[in-house]
């Protein structure tokens, strides 16, 4: 006659339960870690000291906790930082996004250093920046433009689902009336804007006015 212990059996089942609910849980928190990116993706990587530089930081979270930018300010005046969530679902799956978007200026003419920044134990990558002396003031006589028009985009190749972020700035010197625009348009892709700023700035010596909206198309 066979004695079954159900003592036993019931402490091992007990056992083998919670290691299989710590083991879920182990790789629940593993997948959401590895889910989670940190871009930092600037506008152009050359530049003259009297121009500006836009970085956009973009995270897959709906982030409540903020970033230090305190080593971007060695090298960099940080002219404007304003943060910005969005969330979206995509077949049937919830999809949150973050962006800090700043305007930066920069102290020294060289090679500067974007740094690698953190959030939640992901790092982005750093960028190298070549600043070069700034133009002289160009002659008032001089026939420069009232307005022209300028799209920088961060890459000229991607892949599908990647993240390309584009720069639309208008600069103008004399009144603009009537002006209205749509936003980018992009064939094919998502395109959402970012931010947008108007302000005054010296561009190749001349004072302008410039309109500048940050899009990131998918």
């Amino acid at each position: 006659m066979t004695i079954i212990n159900f003592t036993i059996i019931t402490k091992y089942f007990v056992k083998a339960s919670l290691f299989i609910a710590i083991l879920a849980e182990v790789v629940f928190f593993s997948a959401n870690i590895s889910a989670l990116t940190l871009t930092a993706e600037t506008d152009k990587t050359s530049m003259t000291k009297t121009e500006i530089l836009n970085l956009i930081i973009s995270a897959d979270d709906n982030a409540n906790d903020e970033i230090d930018f305190t080593q971007l300010s060695y090298q960099f005046d940080i002219i404007s930082n304003q943060k910005s969530s969005r969330l979206t679902i995509s077949n049937g799956r919830k999809i949150a996004k973050t962006f800090w978007v700043l305007i930066l200026a920069p102290k020294e003419t060289g090679t500067l250093t974007i740094p690698s920044f953190s959030y939640k134990n992901v790092f982005s990558s750093s960028i190298t920046i070549d600043v070069t002396d700034s133009v002289g003031l160009v002659d008032n006589n001089t026939n420069s433009p009232d307005v022209f028009f300028e799209l920088i985009a961060d890459k000229k190749i991607a892949y599908v689902q990647e993240q390309i972020v584009v720069t639309a700035r208008l600069y103008y010197k004399i009144a603009l009336a009537n002006y209205e625009h749509e936003g980018l348009k992009v064939d094919n892709a998502r395109v959402e804007q970012v931010f947008e700023e108007n302000k005054a700035v010296i561009f190749q010596g001349q004072r302008y006015k410039l309109l500048e909206e940050v899009y990131t198309v998918h």
